[in-house]
């Protein structure tokens, strides 16, 4: 697999893993590119290195075509390995990295400037979180899928306390389905609650939320992670739980927290 440095004109190649990262072409730069030359394919990923723009640091897809591409950014956690961290040329100072070789967090301590790197370890109590800018609607599938802003990075050997807020809407009839994305080998136990009903669950829990035509819900969940045998994603799968025209939708706002306990 090929990684070509949108800065240089993509003039230097980096290998990534095509596997681990699910992808065929993987190009990285700190702008997102707009033109046929740069030959990225439909569902070519471009790694962003600092914001370019509105446009968060992270991974894009090109959801259009080599001729007029369009990005979609993914709201995948950010893991390389050691020699493909080292290879960037530049990375955003908030935006923090997991190291799968070392098994630490990174970030860029450079400061103002991050087309400058300067690698320092993160340090102290990690909280990992995330949070949706704006709403995500599905309508008609019942197929669950990652949402697009609420996951993070779980990492093997660890012990996670986790905290979900999920804001949401809907139909009288589509009412909201969803489950936990976790690496695999996870062992999850966990509650929540919505108005006066109460839930719990394990790692293989699917489970229906309702919704009401004009009304906001709010579901709160927590629990613990054990028995993390892998690095991987933790995050909020969710579709409607009927199929129905009118979307259901996680709002703004809902959240995500990943506290490591030890």
């Amino acid at each position: 697999m090929t990684v070509q440095d949108g800065t240089d004109v993509f003039a230097s190649t980096k290998a990534i893993s095509s596997e681990r990262l699910n992808t065929t072409v993987l190009f990285h730069g700190t702008v997102l590119p707009t033109n046929p030359t740069n030959e990225i394919p439909t569902n070519g990923k471009f790694l962003l290195t600092q914001k370019d723009g509105n446009n968060a640091p992270g991974f894009y897809i090109n959801t259009g075509t080599v001729a007029a591409p369009t990005w979609a950014f993914q709201a995948q956690p950010v893991i390389l390995t050691s020699a493909e961290r080292t290879a960037l040329t530049g990375w955003a100072a908030n935006v923090p990295i997991f190291d799968s070789t070392l098994k630490k967090w990174y970030w860029n301590s450079h400061g103002s400037a991050p087309s400058s790197i300067t690698w320092s370890v993160v340090t102290g109590e990690t909280f990992l979180k995330a949070h949706k800018a704006s709403s995500t609607a599905r309508a008609t599938t019942t197929t669950r899928a990652d949402d697009p802003n609420l996951s993070v990075i779980a990492v093997a050997g660890k012990f996670y306390h986790f905290k979900l807020i999920i804001i949401y809407g809907g139909s009288n009839a589509g009412d909201l389905s969803f489950e936990f994305t976790r690496p695999a080998g996870t062992v999850m136990d966990w509650h929540g609650r919505e108005g006066i009903n109460d839930f719990t669950g394990t790692e293989t829990s699917v489970t229906t939320l309702n919704t009401n035509a004009g009304q906001t819900h709010m579901a709160e969940f927590e629990g613990v992670l054990h028995s993390v045998s892998s690095d991987g994603a933790f995050a909020l799968k969710w579709a409607r739980a009927v199929s129905d025209a009118t979307a259901t939708s996680v709002l703004l706002g809902s959240i995500l927290i990943l506290h490591e306990i030890g």
